[in-house]
């Protein structure tokens, strides 16, 4: 297993790349420990789509919270289609190119060790 870490310059996103067979995939995370939004995901629009999203919501946590999408950095972000308003951990995809996620918490309490995270998968090949 082959594992590459980097951290962007706000320091909140890490970016691993795993090998397995038979395709690489590029795991993007960010993480949110109070109501806000996060620092926001830089998806590769060559590896579009898809795009796995996952939102984990840990145990005793209470939460209101979408993913949102954009096409740049500074927005105009919207909220993804099917993956809003949620309570508890849920999966979603991107089945056409954007190129930001951001985790969005309307309101969040009762996080003590484990934040509200967003991961974005994509595939890659094994030669990038």
């Amino acid at each position: 297993m082959k594992t590459l870490r980097r951290l962007t310059a706000a320091a909140a996103l890490v970016v691993i790349a795993v090998l397995s067979s038979p395709a690489w995939a590029i795991f993007f995370s960010t993480t949110l420990s109070a109501a806000g939004t996060s620092t926001s995901i830089a998806l590769d629009t060559s590896k579009l789509p898809p795009t796995a999203l996952l939102v984990n919501i840990p145990s005793g946590v209470t939460a209101n919270c979408e993913v949102d999408v954009s096409g740049g950095p500074n927005g105009p972000w919207n909220a993804h289609d099917t993956l809003v308003s949620l309570t508890a951990s849920a999966n979603g995809n991107l089945a056409f190119p954007v190129g930001f996620v951001r985790l969005n918490c309307a309101s969040l309490s009762g996080v003590t060790t484990s934040p509200v995270t967003l991961t974005a998968i994509q595939q890659d090949t094994p030669n990038h």
